[in-house]
């Protein structure tokens, strides 16, 4: 691959994989957004019962 014809390879990749790469980086997002609130949760509780 050129690199020339690299981002054109990327856009047709993109195109192809474009929901389900959506749909895996919503699920990630969310998992991290989830995962930050527990955390977030569980460092809090401790202060706040003290």
């Amino acid at each position: 691959v050129t690199q020339m014809g690299l981002p054109f390879l990327f856009a047709g990749l993109l195109e192809v994989t474009c929901l389900p790469f959506a749909v895996l980086m919503g699920t990630i997002f969310s998992i991290l957004l989830v995962t930050v609130i527990l955390l977030a949760f569980c460092v809090y509780k401790p202060i706040r019962r003290r």
